[in-house]
Formats: structure tokens, C-alpha cells, sequence
């Protein structure tokens, strides 16, 4: 059985030049995650729902007048809470494919919102 590596799992997606999938090849290549990065993953804003797009209702929604502290969306939420888990486990690949699965989910959503 052949095991894929983070960076293998990114560009078969097709998103290896996104932020945070960059962060997660540097991370299995240096074989840690620089600690002010690993801290955006357990913000939602800034981990890897977050950093799909704003429309997910993450953060200040002027529409609601309040602020959305986790995306609505089930799929998104849990992937959302293994994230920073699987980066501090140092587990690159689990972290690849949940941030393939949260952008594609994101795409998605998105779509739907058109």
C-alpha cells in the first residue's frame, strides 16, 4: 500500500499554492509546524475554514450585527476541530486531506450561496 504524503495529497487537489496547504508542506518537509502558524489552526477565523472565504460566517457578521464564532455548516465545524489536532500531532497527511475536504465543502457552499 502505497502511503501519500501531505504534499502528494495537496497537488493531486490541485490547491498545494494555498496558504494553508503551503504551510502544511513546509511542515512535513521541516518536520514541524512553526508555533505562531500552528496557533492560527485553533482560531476559527484564521484556521482553515476560516481562510476559505468570509461568506462562511466566520467572524463579524454585519448582517447579524453579531459575531459567528464557528462556521454553521456540521462538515465544516468537525473537520474544523481535527485540524489543529492532526497539526499538532504532527500528522501532515490526516491534515492534508482534512483541509482538502474543508475546501471542497467550502466550494460547495459557496456555490450554493450564488
Amino acid at each position: 500500500m502505497n502511503i501519500k504524503t501531505a504534499k502528494e495529497i495537496l497537488t493531486d487537489a490541485g490547491i498545494q499554492r494555498l496558504w494553508w496547504p503551503r504551510e502544511i508542506i513546509k511542515a512535513e518537509r521541516q518536520g514541524f509546524m512553526d508555533d505562531e502558524v500552528e496557533e492560527k489552526s485553533y482560531e476559527w477565523t484564521t484556521c482553515a475554514c476560516g481562510r476559505e472565504d468570509k461568506s462562511l460566517k466566520i467572524g463579524w457578521d454585519s448582517d447579524l450585527g453579531e459575531y459567528i464564532h464557528e462556521p454553521k455548516d456540521q462538515w465544516l465545524r468537525d473537520w474544523g476541530q481535527k485540524f489543529p489536532h492532526a497539526l499538532s500531532g504532527k500528522q501532515w497527511p490526516e491534515a492534508a486531506r482534512l483541509v482538502v475536504k474543508i475546501h471542497n465543502r467550502a466550494i460547495k457552499l459557496l456555490e450554493k450561496m450564488k
